[in-house]
C-alpha cells in the first residue's frame, strides 16, 4: 500500500498525477528488490538483461501517473520513427 509521506502529501483522488516517484520507489521497489537479494529492479523482471534502445529521464518529484501517462504516450511515436524492427524495445530509466 503506497501512502502520503511528509515529502509526498499526494490526494489520494488524483488519479492523473499522484502519488511521486520517490514515493513509489520507497514504498513498492524498494521492498520488492531488498527481498529479491538486493537485485536492481531490472535484473528482477529480466535476468537476462535486455538491450536498451531508448533511455528515458524524468523528475523524481513527477507524479507516477503522470509518467506513466507520458511514457505510455510517447512510446508507439518513438518506436515508429527511430526503429523498423519487430523485436521488442527495450528502455532503461533510473525511476528505479
Amino acid at each position: 500500500v503506497i501512502r502520503q509521506t511528509r515529502r509526498d502529501a499526494f490526494r489520494l483522488d488524483d488519479k492523473r498525477r499522484s502519488p511521486s516517484m520517490h514515493t513509489v520507489v520507497d514504498a513498492f521497489i524498494k521492498p520488492l528488490t531488498q527481498e529479491a537479494g538486493r537485485m536492481s529492479w531490472a535484473l528482477l523482471r529480466h535476468p537476462q538483461g535486455l538491450p536498451c534502445d531508448v533511455f528515458i529521464s524524468h523528475c523524481w518529484a513527477e507524479g507516477a501517473y503522470e509518467f506513466i501517462n507520458k511514457v505510455t504516450n510517447s512510446w508507439v511515436a518513438t518506436r515508429s520513427r527511430c526503429f523498423s524492427r519487430l523485436a521488442p524495445l527495450g528502455a532503461w530509466c533510473c525511476i528505479f
